[in-house]
């Protein structure tokens, strides 16, 4: 971020042909991580353990015999994931100390974040959980926000929640279905988790007689 020309590359000498750019970014887990790796315009990958923000785009260029002057080319990258976000309405009973929120429930577990730079979609159908430590917010309610990269935008897939104790054993539990997801929009689900919300007791009027 101290970088005021991050973004840029400039004095790029091409010969005379035609070519196609790809860009691709991610927020990174640390310092430490690595820079993606691009295979060819429709694949790229990014080396992290869970999705976080990630941004591709690919362009044309040609570059003409004796053309000499300079040439601008600028470049929108394109946020390629989706995200869900869930909040529970009801408190943090004090034995759940980890959340478990898994979108895209039913498939695998992804093991590469491979992608079309192009397109902004994942080469493969996959899950994305992340598990969260909530042991310090006992009595309150949780907020976690899961992003995916999916094979396609719309997509309509389940998400699951799972609240667990110290051990790992799931507690509570609760699937939601066909729950459509857009590249770059979040989708807030609101819901009790650890409750059954508001009891209602209600009678009816039966019809009488003049």
């Amino acid at each position: 971020k101290t970088d005021e020309n991050f973004g840029s590359i400039r004095k790029l000498r091409l010969s005379p042909g035609s070519y196609t750019i790809v860009a691709v970014a991610h927020k990174a887990s640390s310092t430490e991580s690595e820079a993606p790796i691009i295979t060819s315009p429709t694949s790229a990958t990014i080396p992290e353990s869970y999705a976080d923000d990630i941004y591709a785009c690919t362009t044309s260029v040609t570059i003409n015999a004796n053309e000499f002057e300079k040439k601008t080319v600028n470049m929108t990258l394109n946020l390629c994931l989706t995200s869900a976000k869930v909040h529970t309405k009801d408190p943090l009973p004090k034995e759940v100390k980890k959340f478990k929120m898994t979108v895209n429930e039913g498939k695998s577990p992804f093991t590469s974040l491979t992608f079309n730079p192009a397109t902004g979609v994942a080469l493969s159908d996959a899950s994305y959980s992340r598990t969260f430590d909530v042991s310090s917010i006992t009595g309150k309610t949780v907020t976690v926000t899961v992003k995916a990269l999916l094979n396609e935008y719309p997509k309509f897939v389940s998400i699951k929640v799972s609240a667990l104790d110290a051990d790992n054993v799931e507690l509570y539990s609760r699937q939601f279905d066909n729950i459509e997801l857009n590249r770059a929009k979040e989708r807030l689900i609101n819901t009790n988790l650890f409750t059954d919300g508001i009891d209602s007791d209600m009678s009816f009027e039966e019809w009488g007689s003049d």
